[in-house]
């Protein structure tokens, strides 16, 4: 039954299943699926326009599903997680001030994609507001972050021409140790400089 999926190569499995997991991927993580569809995108795995319009589907059903939990049971959500509402309190901070701005651009700023939604699921906003300035949002992040992915795909293949692979693997690994530490840091910083 697998011996037809064992003799796959990566490659084929790309160009089989990449849409389909962009879409998985990007409701999960975004930044991480998004970075490497464009770095398949830039090896000419998968087609760049697909790879924008299943990032863009993924996101959106992300988005609309926190959106619906918001709109239909936030506020009971509020009393079983009140740490997670803790966040979605400074999200309603910020829609007072930066309404349909932040529709727009929560994607770009960690820690919000989930939150805003979610928030604005509770507010009274009209649904068909928030999902056409959402769709908008979900473009321009989409599309930034495979050009990205295709960016640093590209610029990896140039420094593999000139530096060995294995001082590259180290300062990939260097740079993820760091940036998956800084979140605790962060919140360490954060938790000191509020006492």
């Amino acid at each position: 039954m697998f011996t037809g999926l064992a003799q796959l190569d990566f490659e084929s499995l790309v160009r089989s299943y990449g849409y389909i997991a962009i879409v998985f991927g990007t409701i999960f993580e975004g930044e991480a699926t998004m970075l490497a569809a464009g770095a398949a995108a830039h090896r000419e795995l998968l087609q760049p326009y697909l790879v924008i319009a299943s990032g863009m589907l993924g996101t959106f059903i992300s988005d609309i599903f926190c959106f619906s939990v918001g709109r239909l049971s936030g506020q009971r959500l509020a009393h079983w997680f009140p740490r997670t509402f803790e966040r979605v309190a400074d999200a309603f901070r910020m829609m007072d001030r930066f309404h349909n701005q932040l529709i727009v651009w929560h994607q770009f700023v960690p820690g919000l994609c989930t939150i805003t939604p979610l928030a604005f699921g509770m507010s009274n906003i009209r649904a068909s507001r928030f999902v056409f300035l959402n769709v908008v949002g979900n473009c321009l992040w989409t599309v930034t972050y495979t050009i990205a992915g295709f960016g640093l795909a590209a610029a990896w293949q140039v420094l593999a021409n000139y530096v060995s692979p294995v001082w590259l693997a180290f300062v990939v690994a260097l740079s993820l140790t760091v940036w998956i530490f800084r979140l605790p840091l962060r919140r360490k910083l954060a938790t000191i400089s509020r006492s």
